[in-house]
This record gives structure tokens, sequence and C-alpha cells, in this order.
């Protein structure tokens, strides 16, 4: 599981995408990073549609609070999906006789986690259940989530998503006439005006809620019968909405002042009887829940628990003297999060002495092993683990992820058979996308490599860049072949994409990281002294933040070389980061002080080249620079130096960082590693921006 940046990127403290974590913690502490890909799904959750409609209420409020402050609140782009393939493959199993019963097809239907501490779930439009890490954290076995899937199901039946926009629609509607006759009267009759604006907008928001309750108890009813034929028991939908009763009752004390037509549920507790009064009279309420069934939950809830909480929680809930497959996994994982790869591995070494060819447990060996600079050597687990799993999607994907970061053109052939298939059964993988990019670059495939460089920037919502790659891939594939013709799709979503942008500037991303930048922009790119490379005077400058730990900065750092080689007007600052270990602080601080000497480059891409920047990498990197290795560790702890690495955290903390690389580029951000071709078309988009 790992959130990751974007496509690929480590990710910062504790956790995030994905390589995840949610935030830059002060001081810098280890990243975690599990195989939850938090591959970015920025504005697709919507995150229920009664939260759009608020957010269309808080958009006409915002009218009358200063610009700076309206803006900010823009900015917050939502949590992040958590894509894991055992908790996926769980929560396909649990439901599948569910969603027969709600008439999809096999396979239709599709289940995501959310980074999200919230109990709640929702459905988007199309066959698709998001549901939240705090309702299965909160769970206490597979059958309450069993009930909550069966309630979205209901949603997805009665087409309530798609109805919910409708009604979101003509709310707005009601809400927006009656702000401009509020602001016509208000003009001509003062206080009378507002008053009818807000009954207008006060109208407009009963009718919406009127309409979600409706929908609420129909799902409800619903779920009722999904249960039932699907043999399963409702006790655990029953027991979940007494959890959820004690919710409301802890974040609303008055709980018996609610007036129940001013939100969009039916209250909890009428819910909880309506339900217990029909699920009892089914014939499998008293089915017990399935041992097996029982014992997976326990696991995707522990590796959860171990990914998404801090590590001292994990420790206290999961003690040493625990030696569960449950605890082991939390465990792992809370390891991993917190940099110290041994004692993850120690813990995944105890699972696997219990289950040797289980894929989740070698699965996570090998990611441990990639992502601590092993590539080599995670690669037989991951391929025994894609064995084991049938060629799960996410799971190849990792594999493919390990054999382009060898570096060794031996595996790059494997890496593209790997890839082509985990993105042809999952293409909505933007690391995987980025791993085939790369590896047809190291190929020669520059027309395949912008091909799925496009695809990567299509489903990360930059419909500019996906552009600029589909149609530089057109440009080399052979016409009327399938790839030219799945280039032309992209190239055509894309330009209907950005040209809805462009007709719609409020809303556009750039936007918003516009005005994240610019009160930083000066910080952000003047460089430490000496960090920095290409034309001093350069009318681009492209600002990275790194870390020696990250394969992805790693991976990236060729890209960086031949834009810098390719375009004389560019300059190319490096911000250090170190996020990922111990050995990051240490590699950062040696590579600030060989940026004082007018060595860093030399020193970075040394580093970086040898692949582990521990103490005996920094002393080789510092012997190819031109250093002596005992002046690098001393003059590192000199206070400049550490300011500096404090001053950069602060900034990522102020760009709400999640992974590294990261990249600023004009008025844009991009988060994760990107291809050259991905780097150079933004480098055209700032200059475009700029004339």
């Amino acid at each position: 599981m790992a959130r990751r940046a974007a496509a690929g990127g480590s990710g910062l403290s504790a956790p995030d995408d994905v390589r995840p974590a949610p935030s830059v913690r002060a001081g810098g502490t280890p990243a975690f990073q599990p195989r939850f890909s938090a591959a970015l799904f920025e504005d697709a959750c919507m995150m229920r549609v009664k939260r759009l409609f608020r957010m269309t209420c808080a958009a006409l409020v915002a009218i009358a609070l200063p610009a700076e402050q309206a803006c900010a609140q823009g900015q917050d782009r939502g949590p992040a999906v958590l894509r894991d393939a055992e908790t996926e493959q769980f929560l396909q199993d649990i439901s599948a006789g569910m969603a027969q019963s709600a008439g999809l097809t096999p396979g239709a239907l599709h289940l995501y986690v959310i980074n999200d501490p919230e109990i709640n779930a929702f459905v988007a439009q199309g066959q698709i259940i998001y549901i939240n890490s705090g309702t299965i954290e909160r769970a206490d076995n597979a059958n309450e989530l069993e009930g909550v899937i069966a309630h979205e199901l209901g949603h997805i039946e009665g087409g309530d998503a798609v109805r919910s926009q409708d009604a979101i629609n003509a709310a707005t509607r009601v809400t927006l006439l009656s702000l401009l006759a509020g602001i016509a009267a208000t003009a001509v009759a003062g206080p009378a005006g507002m008053l009818a604006m807000i009954a207008g907008q006060n109208a407009a928001m009963g009718k919406f809620l009127a309409y979600s309750r409706q929908q609420e108890g129909s799902a409800d009813a619903s779920a009722v019968r999904h249960l039932r034929e699907a043999h399963l028991s409702g006790k655990g939908m029953v027991s979940f909405f007494g959890t959820l009763k004690q919710e409301e009752y802890r974040l609303t004390p008055s709980y018996t002042s609610i007036d129940p037509y001013a939100v969009d549920h039916p209250m909890t507790a009428d819910r909880q009887a309506t339900l217990q009064a029909d699920l009892v009279k089914s014939p499998y309420w008293n089915t017990p829940t399935d041992p097996k069934e029982r014992v997976r939950f326990q696991r995707i809830k522990a590796k959860l628990v171990g990914y998404l909480d801090d590590p001292p929680i994990v420790m206290n809930k999961f003690p040493n003297s625990d030696q569960s497959v449950p605890a082991h996994y939390a465990r792992a994982y809370a390891w991993h999060r917190g940099g110290y790869p041994e004692a993850a591995m120690r813990e995944v070494d105890a699972l696997l002495a219990i289950a040797p060819h289980d894929p989740y447990f070698l699965e996570l060996k090998g990611q441990i092993l990639l992502e601590g600079g092993k590539p080599k050597e995670a690669i037989p687990p991951l391929r025994e683990a894609v064995l084991q799993s049938r060629s799960t999607p996410l799971i190849a994907a990792l594999l493919g992820n390990a054999l382009v970061a060898t570096e060794d053109p031996n595996d790059f052939k494997e890496a593209a058979q790997v890839l082509k298939v985990a993105v042809q059964r999952d293409n909505d993988n933007p690391q995987a996308w980025y791993d085939l990019g790369l590896v047809y670059t190291r190929m020669g495939d520059e027309a395949r490599a912008s091909l799925a460089s496009a695809e990567r920037f299509s489903l990360q919502d930059q419909p500019g860049l996906a552009l600029a790659n589909a149609e530089i891939a057109m440009r080399g594939i052979p016409a009327g072949t399938p790839d030219y013709i799945r280039a032309q799709d992209v190239a055509l979503t894309a330009r209907d994409e950005a040209e809805r942008q462009r007709r719609h500037p409020q809303i556009v991303r750039e936007a918003a990281e516009k005005l994240r930048i610019d009160p930083i922009r000066q910080a952000i790119e003047t460089p430490y002294p000496g960090a920095w490379a290409g034309n001093p005077k350069g009318d681009v400058t492209v600002v990275v933040f790194t870390d020696y730990n990250c394969p992805y900065c790693r991976a990236t750092t060729p890209e960086i070389d031949r834009l810098l080689a390719s375009d004389p007007k560019l300059r190319v600052v490096w911000r250090e980061m170190p996020v990922l270990g111990p050995g990051s602080d240490a590699a950062a601080a040696a590579a600030l002080v060989a940026a004082k000497q007018g060595k860093y480059y030399p020193f970075h891409r040394a580093l970086f080249a040898g692949g582990h920047p521990d103490e005996a990498g920094i002393a080789v990197a510092a012997k190819a620079a031109g250093i002596a290795p005992a002046f690098l560790v001393a003059a590192g702890k000199a206070p400049n130096v550490q300011a500096e690495i404090q001053a950069n955290l602060t900034l990522g903390r102020q760009l709400g960082i999640e992974g590294t690389p990261f990249f600023v580029i004009g008025n844009r951000v991009f988060e994760g590693a990107i291809s050259y071709d991905g780097l150079a078309a933004a480098v055209a988009a700032a200059r475009s921006d700029d004339q």
C-alpha cells in the first residue's frame, strides 16, 4: 500500500500518496510508504453529492469574504484514494452477492478506500463505491461493512448519484436566482432585499434536504433486499447504526434538539429501528460470518491502522507481545512508515514464516526492499506475489516499478510486458503509466513513452500536458494502429477538457496553485548558494524538492539532465527535503555543503547514481565531485546548513507537499516523477503563461 504523490513519488512524514504522507511534519519525520497507492484521484471523489451542494452554497457566501480568504478555501483538493490490492479484493468478494442482487454484471462494481477519518461512504457517477478509512477502522467486523455496502448499492441501483446532481442543479438554480433577486432588491429596498435572498436560499436548501432524506430511506429499503438475496445477516448493519448514533451523540450533545427537517439523512435512531424490524424477518438473520472472512477483515483493518495511525499509537494497539498476523501486519507498516526497514522486515519475515506464499506478505516484502533502494532484491518476492495473486494489476505494477528501478537494460523487456498487462487491467494507476513511459524511454521508443505520459497526465487532470504528449505520440506512432487510435482519443478528450477549463478559469486548479505559489515564489526560486544548474538568468525556473532516499527522485534525475542539455534558457533549483529516514538528513546536509563548494550538481548526480545515501555512498559521491568526505560530514552540521533544511520543510508545508519529487514550474505544481516530455511541456506552458 502506498499513498503516492501523483505518479510516483515518495511520501512525506506520516503517511499520503501516493509515498504518502498527509502532511509534512515539523522537523521532517520519516515517511511511511506502504502500498496503499495514493494514486491521486483528486477531484473525482467529490466526497458525496451533498458536499457539492455545500460547496455551491459556500461559493455564494464567499462573495462577502476577503478575496484571499475565499481563495484559500479553494485550495483543498480533498482526501486521497488509498489503493491496496488485498483490501480491494476483500471488498469485491464480500460485495459480489449483493452486487448481483442490485442487477450489476460481475466485475462491474468497484470499491475504493478514501483517506478520511470520518465514518462515511458514498457513490459517485458510475458503479463505484467509496468507503472512508474511518468507516473500516470503526467497524467491528466484516458484516458491518457488508451493511454499509448494501446501503450504497441501494444508491447505485436507484441512480441516486445522477439524480442527486440533478437535484443539486435545481437547488443551485433556485439559490442563484434568489441571490440575484436579493441583490437587485437590496439595491432598491435595503434589508428587505437581503431577507428575500435568505428566504430563497433556505427554500433551496430545504428542497434538497427533503430529496436527500427520501433517497436515504429508499437506499435502506434496498439494502434489506440485497442482504437477504446474498444470504447475509443484517445484524452488522443494525449494529453499525449504533456506532453512527454514538457519533451523533458525540458531535451533537443536544441531540434531541436537532430539527429532523434540517438534515440530509433520516434520524439514525429512527433508521435503526425501522431496519431492525425489517432485517430480523430475514431467514439469514442469525447466519454467522464466515471465519475466513473474519480473518481477512482483521488483516485489512490492521494494515490500514498501521498505515494511517501514528506509529506510537500503532505500537500501543499492537504491542510486541501480540504475535498474531494482524499485529505483525500493523507493526510492519508502522516500522516502514517510521523509516526503520530492518524492523519492518522482521515483521514481514514473521508473516512469511506463517504463510510463505501469501501474495500480500510477499508484496509488502518487495515494497520494503524496493523503497529501501534494493530493487534487484525486491524482484523475486514480487514475481512470486504476482504469480500467487493471479497477476493482480496493483502488484504487477509494483513489480514493473522494481524492474524499471534497477536501471538494468536486461530488465526492461520484462518491465514493459508486465506494465502493459497491468494498465490494460487497471488503467487508473498513474504510477504504472509513469513506469511504462520510463521503460519505453529507456528502450528508445519516445512515441509510446509520450502516449504513456499522456495517459498519466489525463488521469491527473492536467489536460494541457496530456494533449501535448498525445500529439507527440501521434507523430511517432503509425497511423491506424491501436496505439495511434488511443493517442487520438486521449488528445480529443484532453483538448475538450482544456477548452472547458479555459472557458471556466475560476475552477482551474492552476489558478489555486498560482495563489499558493505567488506569496512564497521568491523564497522557492532563490536557491541555496550553488544548489542550482543551467542558465543563471533563465526565463523559466524549475524547482525540485528532493530526497536522496526517494527512488522516484533518482529516476527523474536523468530526465532533468536531458532537459538541461536541451534547453539553454532554463534554470533548475534543487531544494533538499530529507523526510525518508536518518540517511536522508546526512545526505541532504552533505549536498548543501557541496553546493557551497560549487560542486552541488556533480555530487547530486553521483549520489543518486550510487543508489544508497549512506555513509559509504556519500563518500563515493564526494570523491566523484572532488570533495573530501570528512569535510562534508563536519560542515554538514553547520547552523546555516540545518537552517536551510528547516526552511525547505517549511516551504513544503506551505505548498502542501505530500511526496517527493515535487516540482514547481511557473504557476503550476507537479507531484511525483515526471518524464522528459512532461517536464518540457510544463516548461513550455510556463513560458506561454509569461507571454
